[in-house]
């Protein structure tokens, strides 16, 4: 059996109806797993690795930030506000962001906002998280 993982952002469809045997989500209290015929279920998101397996290997990794999980009837649907393919991440860019936020974290002014740069610096890390593990596959 399987299920069916779509990704979705307010900008595009990251995946489509993708098939696999279990979905690895970031929940916001901890990761958890959806395998075919669970429970129908509605639960937030965090920042962390939408991982897909099947056959025992991870077969695409999907990084989010925030967002609800939807499943019901072998169907997973993720509603992220922004999610990237590891194929799509560009490491770089990710680096840059991720040193851009350390930087503003470290070097703090009075109109540093702490929590913002706080966010984006877990979305940074969480993109190269994903992208690492892609490229070392």
């Amino acid at each position: 059996m399987s299920v069916q993982v779509t990704i979705l952002t307010p900008d595009r469809r990251v995946l489509d109806r993708r098939e696999c045997h279990e979905v690895e989500l970031p929940g916001r209290d901890g990761t958890f797993g959806v395998l075919d015929n669970h429970t129908p279920l509605l639960a937030p998101l965090g920042v962390g690795v939408v991982r897909l397996r099947s056959g025992g290997q991870v077969t695409e990794r999907v990084a989010v930030a925030e967002g609800v999980v939807e499943v019901n009837e072998n169907q997973v649907t993720v509603t992220a506000h922004a999610a990237e393919r590891s194929d799509e991440i560009d490491v770089d860019r990710a680096r840059a962001a991720r040193k851009r936020a350390e930087d503003r974290l470290h070097h703090r002014h009075r109109d540093t906002d702490v929590e913002r740069a706080q966010a984006a610096l877990a979305r940074a890390i969480n993109r190269l998280r994903a992208a690492e593990t892609h490229h070392s596959d």
